[in-house]
């Protein structure tokens, strides 16, 4: 299930659709949706954790 998720957030992200950015995929980290390495691959950078 988690490589749907990824992907699913992936192709929002690529597609630019409405609000999908840097944060909203970091947020999908946050819950644990999918992995630190997992944002670097979709946003290109490392994931730092917001405090």
């Amino acid at each position: 299930m988690n490589d749907l998720f990824f992907t699913m957030i992936k192709e929002q992200y690529d597609w630019g659709w409405a609000g999908a950015d840097k944060s909203y995929v970091a947020g999908y980290v946050k819950n644990g949706i999918i992995t630190a390495e997992q944002y670097q691959e979709i946003v290109g950078e490392s994931y730092v954790a917001q405090v």
